[in-house]
Formats: structure tokens, sequence, C-alpha cells
């Protein structure tokens, strides 16, 4: 799955103040 940066550098913002497992989660769900 490839990303645009603007949605890889939202994503990272998630990940800045989630766990590791929420961030999987997040991922598994924007496919």
């Amino acid at each position: 799955m490839i990303l645009s940066d603007e949605k890889c550098d939202f994503l990272e913002s998630i990940a800045s103040f989630l766990s590791p497992k929420d961030v999987e989660l997040v991922f598994v769900d924007s496919k």
C-alpha cells in the first residue's frame, strides 16, 4: 500500500500519541 505524503504525515501525527498497536489498527482501517 502506497500512501500520499499528506496521508503519511497525518498518520505520523497520530502515531506520535498512539501506541504501536493502535497505529497498526489505523493502517488496517485505512486500506
